[in-house]
């Protein structure tokens, strides 16, 4: 599901989420039985502050007992052991399978 945001190459915010935006997302989402919410924004690595705010949207529209055992993961907060990202993130071209059960993102 696509989320209206941009984060530069360098870090700096160049677009907010919309809560609007993300709450359809995350309905949308919701209506298809998702199992797993991951929030993952291009360049959330070098500047998370995007995918904190979309969930903390989630967090606010869509309280622990309404969403119950799905959990919201933001990619940028998964590592390895090592430090390096375990999230694999697909390209802007690719297209979700129907078995993908994640993700509010502007490149997927």
């Amino acid at each position: 599901v696509a989320i209206s945001e941009a984060v530069s190459d360098a870090g700096q915010i160049e677009r907010v989420p919309d809560a609007a935006e993300v709450e359809d997302a995350v309905r949308s989402l919701l209506e298809r039985g998702v199992g797993l919410i991951v929030i993952s924004f291009r360049n959330a690595a070098t500047n998370p502050a995007n995918e904190e705010k979309a969930k903390e949207i989630i967090t606010a529209s869509y309280p622990r007992h309404y969403l119950g055992a799905i959990p919201v993961l933001q990619a940028a907060r998964i590592r390895s052991a090592n430090g390096v990202a375990s999230w694999e993130v697909r390209s802007a071209r690719a297209k979700p399978s129907r078995r993908d059960s994640v993700c509010c993102s502007r490149l997927w």
